[in-house]
């Protein structure tokens, strides 16, 4: 894998744009009391659920990425360790995920994961200002999340967090004391997680409550 991405010729020049891709990332691994795998256990597979999508967008699917989609609803899929693209986990535990990067979590039980000095340096913009990624989209970055203050205003500022392919997303508002997750089956192929109609009542709700107990 090194020595593919170190003979890979850039696609843009370098400098003039940027682009999310989700196969090269590294791995965090500790002990929150959540349940997310990474390499999926065989006697746990009984309770993943499939994705589901409608057969235009798989074919769609298909055309644009190097595999075919039904792949990543297959047990060897959920048996491989690929950490930045085949996690396994709950809602629950994607927000307990988020929620241990800003404090301490299960009535102080389980430490914050990482200090705030690093998460401030984490989920300081990496992308140079009006800079649009590969898909002509405004999508700043930190180190390893996006950062959502231009898309959940009323949650920032410093919000940060990561959506998955389909609709699912996870973040963190740490001026709100918030953490939250979103997981789904229906694949929606143009989902942003943070845009995503099913989820968008959802976060005006919480964001209202948040907001009204302030």
């Amino acid at each position: 894998m090194i020595h593919t991405l170190e003979q890979q010729a850039p696609l843009w020049p370098p400098g003039t744009a940027h682009r999310y891709h989700p196969f090269t990332y590294d791995e965090i691994a500790n002990k929150l009391g959540i349940e997310f795998y990474v390499g999926l256990p065989s006697n746990q597979q009984h309770r993943v659920s499939s994705h589901v999508l409608d057969l235009n967008v798989q074919m769609t699917l298909d055309e644009l990425i190097l595999i075919p989609f039904h792949f990543f609803n297959e047990h060897r899929a959920h048996r491989a360790e690929m950490p930045a693209v085949n996690g396994i986990a709950n809602a629950r535990s994607i927000a307990r995920l988020y929620a241990s990067l800003i404090g301490d979590t299960n009535d102080r039980k389980y430490k914050r994961l990482i200090e705030k000095k690093f998460m401030d340096q984490a989920t300081k913009s990496n992308t140079p200002q009006h800079e649009l990624d590969y898909h002509e989209l405004a999508t700043p970055f930190g180190m390893g999340f996006m950062l959502y203050d231009k898309f959940l205003t009323s949650l920032a500022p410093g919000t940060f967090g990561h959506y998955g392919s389909g609709g699912s997303i996870g973040f963190a508002a740490p001026s709100k004391n918030l953490s939250f997750a979103y997981v789904m089956n229906e694949f929606n192929a143009e989902s942003t997680g943070v845009t995503d109609p099913r989820i968008e009542t959802i976060l005006e709700k919480v964001a209202k409550i948040i907001n009204d107990s302030d």
